[in-house]
């Protein structure tokens, strides 16, 4: 991602591609400052995987964490948001495809344009 000075959305990576406790951390501590900052005060339903717990003093994000072991059927996410999500940009996807191609233009995309086709679906 050289040459990007911004994004519609946050990024962050690491080689292992997981989400780590200190990933989690900056990114909680960035949207309590935003919350603040709107004055709003929000509540968060979180897993209990380990890279959410965090020792951080939030002013105006509140962190409920579901039971272990906890079904996907009463996590928030997989109530249709993640399928919505992924049909949405699943469609971005194959509009940008079939434009290039009519083009002849090259059908690759890379890190950006997956971000900024995310942040639209």
């Amino acid at each position: 991602m050289n040459n990007v000075l911004s994004l519609a959305c946050q990024y962050r990576a690491n080689q292992p591609a997981w989400m780590t406790r200190e990933l989690f951390t900056e990114w909680l501590l960035t949207l309590d400052e935003k919350m603040r900052k709107e004055s709003r005060h929000i509540l968060m339903i979180v897993d209990n995987c380990s890279a959410r717990i965090v020792n951080v003093r939030l002013t105006h994000v509140r962190l409920e964490f579901l039971l272990p072991n906890c079904t996907s059927i009463l996590q928030p996410l997989d109530q249709g948001i993640i399928r919505s999500v992924k049909s949405h940009f699943w469609n971005r996807l194959v509009q940008r495809v079939v434009i290039n191609l009519c083009l002849q233009r090259p059908t690759a995309i890379n890190v950006r344009e997956a971000a900024e086709m995310l942040t639209g679906a």
